[in-house]
């Protein structure tokens, strides 16, 4: 980490779980509005977005943060689902006018996190953008202001492109600030396990209900309108290091109640009952590492609100009651 002056760094974080698909052609955005839980309409040089890429059946394949560079429209995403995730968007292709490629020759992605992050755009021109989301990008390179503090930029540098005078590490320190903002992540391990919902995808931004089909709309759709998710994803500390994959119980009961999807260090984002988050939690085993709640940024009160107004609105249209969808 390199020192920035009192109080202030700054550091440059090699993000080497990510990886990157290349997007062109003349229908690229087309093709991947009937593909993404986000609206592609909205992604410009100048605007980025979270979404995902879901089976028929509204399981989330990979999460995804979609976005555009000079000529082409870029999906980062694990880099362990980079082939999978390849393989089933060409198998919709047909005959729109798309290609699709690997283009970790041509990227290298990185995340900056600290103070002063001008100063290394300056480098290639860019500016920082100012809103969550918000982006900026030239021939050079790309950069999306992420969420969380300290500042988070996302950043994509062409491979000869190189930054100067500043300290690089791996990406402990950037995945752990993903779990503090509730971002989790979606990897081999967790392919079609849950849906948007589960992941908490739809309370971050990263499901649009106003942008008509894609792969697995309906099932989406149906729970925002007219159900309640039974799971969500809760953020926890441990008095240990659970590892994605333990499972998660009530202290002394023999009933599994969630499952740990991101972990780094003592942090950990998890899928649990909705009814039993709040209480004791034991990650491993009823009598494993002790849990501790801990808060999300966006708050359990903007889920109840957009969950009233979703359920509001979907009996006026409807005359349906609510029931709860799993």
């Amino acid at each position: 980490m390199n020192s920035d002056g009192p109080g202030h760094s700054a550091t440059l974080c090699r993000l080497e779980h990510l990886a990157a698909i290349s997007i062109t052609g003349a229908d690229a955005a087309a093709f991947l509005q009937g593909q993404l839980t986000c609206d592609t309409r909205a992604i410009t040089l100048d605007h980025s977005s979270p979404g995902a890429l879901c089976t028929p059946a509204g399981r989330v394949v990979a999460t995804i943060q979609l976005l555009r560079s000079m000529d082409e429209i870029l999906l980062l995403l694990n880099r362990d689902l980079s082939a999978p995730v390849m393989h089933r968007l060409a198998k919709y292709v047909l005959r729109a006018k798309v290609s699709l490629a690997d283009a970790g020759d041509a990227w290298r992605i990185a995340g900056w996190m600290g103070s002063e992050p001008d100063r290394v755009l300056q480098q290639f021109g860019l500016a920082l953008p100012t809103e969550v989301h918000a982006a900026a990008a030239n021939e050079l390179a790309c950069v999306v202001r992420m969420p969380g503090e300290p500042l988070r930029c996302l950043l994509l540098l062409r491979q000869e492109a190189r930054v100067t005078g500043l300290a690089t590490q791996d990406s402990m320190v950037w995945r752990m600030a993903d779990i503090a903002c509730g971002l989790p992540h979606v990897g081999a391990q967790f392919s079609e396990a849950f849906t948007p919902q589960m992941l908490n995808l739809d309370l971050t931004g990263a499901v649009s209900f106003a942008k008509g089909c894609y792969t697995g709309q309906e099932v989406v759709a149906r729970t925002h309108y007219l159900g309640q998710p039974k799971r969500r994803t809760y953020r926890y500390s441990a008095c240990g290091t659970p590892q994605p994959g333990d499972a998660l119980y009530v202290a002394e009961q023999d009933e599994m109640v969630g499952t740990v999807v991101n972990a780094v260090g003592d942090q950990l984002l998890a899928v649990v009952q909705c009814e039993d988050h709040a209480k004791p939690l034991c990650a491993g085993g009823p009598d494993g590492q002790r849990l501790q709640l801990e808060s999300l940024p966006y708050g359990e009160a903007a889920w109840v609100l957009k969950r009233w107004i979703s359920a509001s609105t979907a009996r006026r249209r409807t005359g349906c009651r609510s029931i709860p969808l799993a």
